[in-house]
């Protein structure tokens, strides 16, 4: 399935011209900032799963780079966090974190990818209020 959705968007692609490829990058981007921010708003898996497929589609990206290895690390199970791209070396963490202790680990792991240089911190701890009866 996936071998023929890509041969039909190379044959589509193919056919289109300079501006028309360009058209179609700039809605495609456009899509993937949308899902993104619909996925961070949530806490279940499908907010990292997205991200996860989006890094494996292009994961020469330092934002995919560290999106993926956020994704398997099960320490961070959970967690709702936005990688974002902040110039050439720089990345943003965005999102919740489910403890505070998670957010040491966060940071670790986005410094620790290869050309992540600058870590932005802008994550939040879910707060979970409890009722007493």
């Amino acid at each position: 399935m996936r071998k023929v959705l890509i041969c039909v968007l190379m044959a589509f692609v193919a056919g289109c011209s300079q501006q028309d490829r360009d058209s179609l990058a700039r809605v495609g981007r456009k899509l993937i900032e949308h899902l993104e921010d619909t996925a961070a708003s949530s806490a279940d898996p499908v907010s990292s799963g997205f991200q996860a497929v989006r890094g494996s589609l292009g994961n020469s990206n330092l934002d995919c780079r560290v999106v993926l290895r956020l994704r398997w690390d099960r320490e961070l199970e959970g967690c709702a966090i936005r990688v974002r791209t902040i110039g050439p070396t720089g990345v943003r963490l965005e999102g919740f974190l489910m403890a505070e202790g998670q957010r040491a680990k966060v940071v670790e792991v986005a410094k620790s990818t290869s050309g992540v240089e600058n870590v932005e911190d802008k994550m939040q701890v879910k707060v979970e209020i409890s009722v007493e009866k």
